[in-house]
């Protein structure tokens, strides 16, 4: 059991290896809008595995790095509706 685990962790650790430390902002690709050119420009070559995702979600390379090295930013809007900017 613990090489499984240690053989999964290595391969899931090079994912975190990849991102940029705490904090990151970012914004999970499950619920998001935004103008259309600006999507359109921040899609990745492609989006096929979790690791592809992953990368768009949280990566130097993420959805909200995109938009923020655009001069834009991304803000978060709770449950309670009060919305939260990418630099607070």
């Amino acid at each position: 059991m613990e090489d499984l685990f240690e053989t999964l962790w290595a391969k899931q650790g090079a994912i975190y290896a990849k991102l940029p430390p705490f904090p990151n902002h970012h914004i999970r690709s499950n619920a998001f809008m935004m103008r259309r050119p600006v999507f359109l420009d921040a899609l990745p070559p492609r989006l096929a595995t979790k690791e592809d995702c992953f990368e768009f979600e949280s990566s130097h390379a993420s959805v909200t790095n995109r938009v923020v090295r655009q001069g834009l930013y991304a803000v978060v809007v709770g449950d309670d509706g009060e919305p939260s900017h990418s630099s607070e």
